[in-house]
């Protein structure tokens, strides 16, 4: 009856700790179980105290003190260590303080210890993924840094990394200042979420760079086709999803623009009219970068009438796990419908406010006439 009992009472207390998160969970959630014990434990107490006793003090060792009729015994959490955290429990005074007796004290110090430990491995696991995130996040925004760029069209962009520890990866976005003058802007996704997938949208963000300046005026299909070929020769194997676009036109003055773009196997930018409505640039698009340097691409050409915004971004802000890339498209649609009059930047901000988890990385590139 009495091992039935302990064991049962030990159960509980695992199932209690099962899921702990934090260290004062511990007592929080082992304390009520045990004085719920008062057979084996007429009074107990849980002291966590994860922070070394003074130097010299050397390990933290179980004791059993005697006053009077009183017997308490103290079992360290940490034992071997001088870590100060400590269960506390004053003996029954109808049992002898014998070794089944302090050998179940020990079971459920034993308990607590673990979940502890556990408490700890999770605190080391976050610190370290804090950390790898940070540094993934630095390094993706060293390879996106934001426009310097006064003029037609307004430009903003933004990057937003995913929630998930290492899944920075190969989302990019970059404008380009032509030599006459226009504008070509560009958002891309190199498959892949880790620093090797960033390291490679670097290489295709300035292969597609130096082929756009240097084809300059072909269109955006011929350098979609250049980046291509120099991917196929220079690059490492990967594919890469993009939208280029050319702006041109009276970029200085007040007069009429001109979007030219091509997809390579990209989510369609968003139009949003000066009057506030909008639609998807819907095109059937052409294959994905990567795949065959001799492919055929299109372009699609639309005038700019003034006040017209047109949104780039990434498949992170459309795609849903649990649904739909259609159902992804057709609620980007509404989140920018009548957001005319926002600047940009705020509709750049306001787009990412309404992503309530950042599954996959966001590139995001908003121009306006």
């Amino acid at each position: 009856m009495l091992l039935r009992r302990r064991a049962q009472l030990l159960v509980r207390l695992n199932e209690e700790l099962a899921d702990v998160q934090r260290p004062e969970d511990v007592p929080r959630l082992a304390l009520p179980v045990l004085r719920g014990a008062e057979h084996d434990l007429p009074a107990v107490d849980i002291h966590i105290d994860l922070q070394p006793g003074p130097a010299g003090a050397g390990p933290v060792t179980e004791t059993l003190e005697v006053h009077g009729e009183e017997r308490v015994a103290r079992l360290p959490l940490a034992p071997g260590t001088d870590e100060r955290s400590m269960l506390v429990v004053r003996l029954s005074p109808h049992l002898a303080p014998d070794e089944g007796y302090l050998g179940f004290l020990r079971l459920v110090a034993a308990s607590l210890r673990q979940s502890l430990d556990r408490v700890r491995t999770l605190t080391a696991e976050r610190r370290t993924a804090d950390a790898e995130r940070a540094m993934s996040e630095a390094f993706q925004r060293s390879l996106l840094p934001e426009p310097q760029r006064v003029g037609r069209p307004e430009v903003a962009v933004r990057y937003q990394p995913a929630a998930e520890q290492a899944r920075v990866g190969g989302d990019w976005y970059d404008l380009v200042e032509l030599p006459d003058g226009s504008l070509a802007v560009v958002v891309g996704d190199v498959a892949g979420h880790d620093q090797q997938s960033a390291a490679a949208m670097a290489e295709v963000r300035n292969l597609l760079r130096g082929v756009a300046y240097t084809l300059h005026p072909e269109p955006p299909s011929r350098v979609l086709q250049g980046l291509d070929r120099a991917m196929s020769g220079l690059a490492q194997e990967m594919m890469a999803t993009a939208v280029l676009g050319q702006v041109s036109g009276d970029v200085d003055g007040s007069g009429a623009l001109t979007l030219r773009w091509s997809n390579a196997g990209h989510p369609p930018p968003v139009l949003i009219e000066p009057d506030g409505a909008a639609r998807l640039l819907e095109t059937t698009p052409d294959l994905l970068l990567g795949l065959d340097p001799a492919t055929t691409r299109v372009d699609q050409v639309l005038d700019l009438a003034p006040g017209t915004t047109v949104v780039f971004y990434t498949d992170g802000l459309v795609e849903r796990r649990d649904a739909p890339l259609s159902d992804g498209l057709g609620w980007l649609v509404e989140a920018v419908r009548g957001r005319h009059t926002l600047g940009v930047g705020a509709l750049c901000d306001h787009l990412l406010e309404m992503v309530s988890a950042v599954v996959d990385d966001i590139a995001l590139l908003v121009l306006r006439a």
